[in-house]
C-alpha cells in the first residue's frame, strides 16, 4: 500500500504536466487559458492558424510535419513563446518572425529546404537551442560565437564534409553535435 501511494504521488505531477498538452484547436479553443503546448502536427496545415493568438499561456508551439512555407508576423504577438517547432514543412529561408519573439529560447527547424541561416542570428538573444539537422545548412555564420545562450547546436544528418565540421567546431566548440 505505501509503495502504491508513493506511485500516486510521484505521477501525479505528470498528469498535471499533460493536462497542459492539446493536440487540436477544437480542444485548446475549450480552455485557452491553460494551453501552454500546443501540438498542431502532421494535419496538413499550409499556414499557422491565427487562431493561436487566443492562447495568451502558450510556451510550445509545435507545427511538425505540415507544408508550411513561412511563419506569420502574429507569432511576434506572443508574450510566452519559448518553443517553436517547425520541423519537416516546407521553409526555404530562415523565419524572420523568430527575431521578433523575444522569448524564443528553442527553435527546430530541422527537415525542412533551408540553406542558409541569416548573418545577424545573433539578434535571437535568449535563443538556447537551435536544431537544423537534415537541412542544406552548410555554414553557420560567424555571429553565432557571440550567443552567449546559445547551449545546443543539433546538425545531424547533413552531409558535411570533415573540414566543414572543423570549422563549425572551432566557432561553437562543443555545443553543436553532428551523430
Amino acid at each position: 500500500m505505501k509503495k502504491l501511494l508513493y506511485l500516486l504521488v510521484f505521477l501525479a505531477p505528470i498528469t498535471d504536466i499533460k493536462a497542459q498538452i492539446y493536440r487540436d484547436m477544437a480542444s485548446a479553443m475549450q480552455e485557452p487559458e491553460k494551453v501552454e503546448t500546443l501540438v498542431l502536427a502532421s494535419q496538413g496545415l499550409r499556414e499557422v492558424p491565427q487562431a493561436v493568438l487566443n492562447f495568451p499561456n502558450l510556451h510550445t508551439l509545435n507545427l511538425g510535419k505540415n507544408n508550411i512555407e513561412e511563419l506569420p508576423g502574429f507569432l511576434a504577438q506572443m508574450p510566452k513563446l519559448e518553443k517553436l517547432v517547425v520541423w519537416g514543412n516546407q521553409l526555404t529561408t530562415f523565419p524572420a518572425v523568430a527575431f521578433e519573439i523575444k522569448t524564443l529560447k528553442s527553435l527546430d527547424l530541422s527537415e525542412n529546404p533551408l540553406a542558409t541561416l541569416p548573418e545577424d542570428i545573433d539578434r535571437l538573444a535568449s535563443l538556447e537551442e537551435l536544431i537544423i539537422s537534415n537541412t542544406q545548412v552548410d555554414r553557420l555564420p560567424e555571429s553565432m560565437a557571440s550567443m552567449s545562450k546559445l547551449r545546443r547546436v543539433d546538425m545531424r544528418e547533413m552531409e558535411l564534409s570533415n573540414a566543414k565540421k572543423k570549422k563549425i567546431e572551432q566557432l561553437l566548440g562543443q555545443i553543436v553535435s553532428f551523430d
